[in-house]
């Protein structure tokens, strides 16, 4: 799948930070260099990663980690919804590509 501007949402901390492991995940110099996010946005990376990238928010704050809220929750659980549409989509589209190059043979 692709990095999308999204999915970093998805995995920034709530006091707006990456941690250590999330940025090695992402293949960056700790600390990155000015510019990373936009040129991370478009490169690949596998599901599992993704994944990954998201379960490790917030995961540096330990204790002082607040409580989520109800909203906080189905804000996460939207946005993941949409990370998973994206993907769907960039996979249609390809698959219709595809097709169509087969459909000229």
């Amino acid at each position: 799948m692709l990095i999308t501007e999204n999915l970093l949402k998805q995995a920034i901390s709530s006091n707006g930070s990456y941690s250590y492991k999330q940025m090695k995940l992402m293949g960056l110099s700790v600390p990155p260099k000015k510019g990373w996010q936009k040129k991370l946005v478009g490169l690949e990376i596998t599901m599992e990663a993704a994944a990954e990238l998201v379960g490790l928010k917030d995961k540096h704050l330990g204790s002082k980690l607040k409580f989520k809220t109800h909203k906080d929750i189905i804000r996460e659980y939207e946005s993941t919804i949409n990370i998973l549409n994206e993907e769907i989509q960039a996979l249609t589209e390809e698959n219709e590509t595809l097709r169509a190059l087969n459909s000229m043979r």
